[in-house]
């Protein structure tokens, strides 16, 4: 009886402690945060100048995130002969501080058109998501990264990476052929920076006296979560306690 109580009471432990082990994960430390979202029209009507913005926004430090930033449909002064538009937009989550799992989602799209061919009347446009973040690992870790982007190349850039900070990327996904997607697992080490950036960026120019029309987008999405370590080792203690408690 005895025997059947000491191999049930360690077989419960085992259990909570495989549980526990099973859903703890690993968990990062957020230095810097340098996330931004901007949006900014430039025109000119023979030499006369004028502009809307820069709009720019910052969130919060380490703080979820869904904003939006637009010039608006807007023309240039006094007559209006160049149209223009452009918006950035961002979406970021972290689960927790210190953080296991982030998401985040980011688009930039401007446009431009030329109404009036009288003089010389220009225009330029552009808007930026930026997804910009430093972190440290406080043990050796497993983190996965999967994203996706689009970006159809001239005027505009799509793009996710990670890196030491000032090194190597450990992973780079860009394009300048429309969609793209892919992930990996990266191992992270105490005692290095890392950066997590992810950028969406369009811009523009128009002329009277060439291109008179642009329309032009990017966009980036990603998850990235920490890897939970295996509790292999108590799996095969528990397995073991309960062939002993079926043989008592």
């Amino acid at each position: 009886m005895f025997a059947r109580i000491t191999s049930g009471a360690i077989l419960c432990l085992c259990a909570l402690c495989v549980g526990s082990v099973v859903q703890k994960a690993d968990a990062a430390m957020l230095v810097s945060d340098d996330r931004v979202l901007t949006a900014s029209l430039d025109f000119s009507e023979d030499g006369a100048p004028s502009f809307v913005g820069p709009i720019t926004d910052f969130p919060t430090f380490g703080a979820d995130y869904d904003d939006m930033v637009a010039t608006g449909d807007s023309s240039s002064d006094p007559n209006g002969d160049v149209d223009g538009d452009a918006t950035a937009t961002q979406t970021a989550t972290f689960d927790s501080a210190p953080f296991s799992v982030i998401t985040a989602s980011g688009s930039a799209d401007i446009s431009l058109v030329v109404r009036s061919f009288s003089g010389t009347n220009d225009g330029s446009a552009e808007a930026e998501s930026i997804f910009d973040i430093l972190f440290t690992v406080d043990s050796p870790q497993t983190w996965s990264l999967s994203a996706t982007v689009d970006d159809a190349g001239s005027g505009r850039v799509g793009r996710v990476r990670l890196r030491p900070e000032g090194e190597a990327d450990m992973f780079n996904l860009s394009t300048s052929s429309g969609m793209a997607s892919d992930s990996a697992d990266v191992d992270l080490v105490p005692g290095t920076t890392y950066q997590l950036l992810a950028e969406a960026t369009a811009n523009g120019f128009v002329t009277s006296a060439g291109s008179t029309v642009s329309n032009r987008d990017a966009s980036f999405s990603l998850e990235f979560r920490a890897v939970p370590e295996p509790a292999s080792g108590l799996l095969l203690l528990l397995g073991g306690l309960v062939g002993l408690r079926r043989r008592d």
